[in-house]
């Protein structure tokens, strides 16, 4: 058990209530982002599998500290700074989306965006794209994520921009309210909920390929980081699907794929 409280992170050895470990924080501490009730950052918490109990990010002070949860070591630091947002990929890397401009430090009143991949391991920019890239999610050497609301494919290593899914939206528009849920990876599909459709997209073009029938999505207002958790997952050969209208939905992985195999 981890307790905060005047300047000090302690933590408790749940069996007999002692202090196992405890350090002081430095300097005053900022504001944690997570407190915003539209902040989707963070952890992707995966209701199907059980959470990672071997560190954690925290908001010490001004820094961010991957905390080994059995020492209280930082294993990592990351600079904390105002306007800015990141998702926790894995244990190497943050996907940070923070504002750019005269407002950079005013998260919802900045004109534009930029994402930095952040290596934690070598404590360093691996790279920056333009506009907002949030619902993160690493696979092999790609990261699907909703750049400016749009779903798009980055190469992990380089940055590039590997392919964003067609829309008829207005050049440099910001779609980001209608990514509600995370990613479902699939072998050779994405799903993700966009708007009121649980889009099906190809992951090597993002072309898309059609929506998944009697599934309405929708937004959660001031619960988008449940939305972003546990609208859609994908745990081993079933996927789930939680709707707007009252239903929730279990598919075959197997079974969907070989029918989405139609819709090419």
């Amino acid at each position: 058990m981890l307790i905060q409280q005047n300047g000090e992170v302690k933590a408790y050895d749940p069996a007999n209530g002692k202090v196992a470990w405890s350090f002081k924080v430095k300097g005053p501490q900022m504001e944690d982002p997570a407190r915003d009730p539209y902040y989707t950052g963070g952890y992707r918490s995966l209701p199907l599998s059980p959470a990672d109990g071997s560190a954690r990010w925290m908001l010490l002070g001004r820094e961010w500290k991957l905390v080994d949860l059995q020492s209280g070591k930082a294993k990592a630091v990351y600079p904390a700074a105002k306007g800015e947002r990141f998702e926790v990929l894995d244990d190497r890397y943050l996907l940070v989306h923070r504002g750019t401009g005269e407002k950079e430090e005013d998260y919802y009143g900045a004109k534009a965006y930029e994402t930095v991949l952040y290596d934690a391991v070598e404590q360093r920019k691996a790279w920056t794209l333009k506009g907002r890239g949030t619902k993160g999610i690493m696979d092999g050497d790609t990261i699907y994520m909703a750049l400016n609301g749009i779903p798009a494919a980055v190469d992990t290593m380089t940055g590039k921009v590997r392919w964003v899914m067609s829309t008829s939206s207005k050049t440099n528009e910001d779609l980001s309210h209608l990514a509600s849920s995370s990613f479902a990876v699939l072998e050779r599909y994405l799903l993700l909920a966009h708007g009121h459709d649980l889009l099906v997209l190809g992951k090597e073009d993002g072309k898309v390929l059609g929506r998944l029938h009697d599934v309405y999505a929708g937004s959660a207002e001031l619960r988008e980081l449940d939305a972003r958790n546990g609208s859609l997952n994908a745990e081993a050969d079933e996927l789930y699907a939680g709707t707007a209208n009252g239903a929730f939905i279990r598919y075959d992985v197997k079974a969907l794929e070989k029918r989405l195999d139609g819709l090419d």
